[in-house]
């Protein structure tokens, strides 16, 4: 039995009660619930998902990890409590799952920063054995980036060729107001901040150098390989882990964008040494 078939059979084998047909109910929309997305690790043995349901007090959406593996298969859910959980990826040797999250990072440690309620969720990155074990922050207690983007323009996570190091996309944490702003309290939804983005800064590429055997997080050191003002997503390594390519609009004529774009977007190249990026 195929890892994405087994999640699909949970919610199959739930027993159904026939009932007499009535109207849909405003509460019958909090019931649905699904698993996805799911991803397979490298050798096929082990999968992922992202188990989401509306909680039945609170009407609020939740995302939490789930793992199947084993034979006969199971699955269930990899942390107690259920925690927030979007996203998953494993590293290209299996034995690590990363993945965005809206936890509060520990206690005393730097947190990620907050964004408006109408902005996307403010995420960082986790990192949890795939065996199963502690999901356990990206970086430590005084990371350098602020809120990584989770959506698919933007937000792409890449672990190089060789599984050592992780790209990704996150602003620097501070406030981009200015300080007259900030001061009178004044909110600006920026032309180049894209669509939901109200309070984050610029995208920057970031790349994590993992520790071999991490202990309270994740990431011997993080450095970011852009930072010029211009919006970057979409990363990606060479085959040979020594560039990363990136989107970006490095003109004067930027949007918003994230839903729909209408303006020149162009691939550049990166030197992960020199940092250096070339059309």
């Amino acid at each position: 039995m195929q890892i994405k078939t087994l999640f699909l059979l949970i919610l199959l084998s739930t027993p159904l009660i026939a009932e007499e047909a009535r109207p849909w109910k405003i509460d019958d929309l909090f019931a649905a619930e699904s698993f996805y997305p799911v991803v397979v690790s490298p050798d096929g043995n082990v999968g992922a998902a992202i188990h989401n349901w509306i909680e039945p007090e609170s009407k609020q959406q939740r995302q939490s990890l789930w793992r199947s593996a084993g034979d006969p298969l199971e699955s269930k859910a990899m942390e107690a409590g259920a925690p927030d959980a979007r996203t998953p990826m494993f590293s290209p040797d299996g034995k690590w799952i990363v993945f965005f999250s809206t936890r509060a990072r520990p206690k005393g440690w730097k947190q990620t920063p907050a964004a408006e309620v109408f902005s996307e969720p403010t995420v960082d990155l986790w990192l949890i054995p795939a065996a199963g074990g502690k999901a356990i922050p990206l970086g430590g207690p005084k990371k350098p980036y602020g809120r990584v983007y989770p959506d698919r323009f933007y937000g792409h996570v890449s672990f190089s060729p060789d599984g050592k190091r992780l790209l990704f996309a996150a602003d620097d944490g501070g406030d981009p107001r200015s300080k007259a702003e900030v001061e009178n309290g004044v909110q600006v939804v920026r032309q180049d901040q894209g669509e939901g983005y109200t309070g984050f800064g610029v995208a920057d590429i970031w790349i994590a150098e993992l520790a071999e055997k991490p202990g309270e997080y994740a990431a011997e050191k993080i450095t970011r390989l852009t930072d010029d003002g211009f919006w970057y997503g979409g990363a990606q390594w060479s085959a040979d882990g020594k560039k990363v390519v990136v989107h970006a609009n490095r003109t004067d004529d930027q949007e918003s964008v994230r839903y729909s774009i209408n303006k020149n977007y162009d691939l550049w190249e990166i030197d992960v040494a020199t940092k250096k990026c070339v059309s």
